[in-house]
């Protein structure tokens, strides 16, 4: 399995940075070959909605793309306040 990491597409992980964009575009990535893994790695990941409703969701995943982390505890997603 292919692997995208997040850091590679500008993800900081350092809890106060929103990654949205980052994590987003190393999903779009993994779906433009055929599927693969998107690592998050260690740290805290700030996410936002990606629209302007709140039904728009924060992260959009696709067919054959598995989301991963460093491990409970390592790895946190944290939707940014106020989304």
């Amino acid at each position: 399995m292919v692997q995208f990491f997040a850091r590679d597409f500008g993800a900081k992980g350092d809890g106060v940075t929103n990654d949205t964009l980052a994590i987003q575009t190393a999903i779009e990535a993994a779906n433009a070959v055929g599927g693969g893994q998107v690592v998050l790695g260690k740290g805290t990941f700030i996410v936002s909605n990606i629209g302007d409703e709140p039904s728009d969701g924060c992260l959009m995943l696709r067919d054959n793309i598995t989301l991963t982390g460093a491990g409970m505890g390592e790895t946190t997603v944290k939707l940014q306040d106020g989304s």
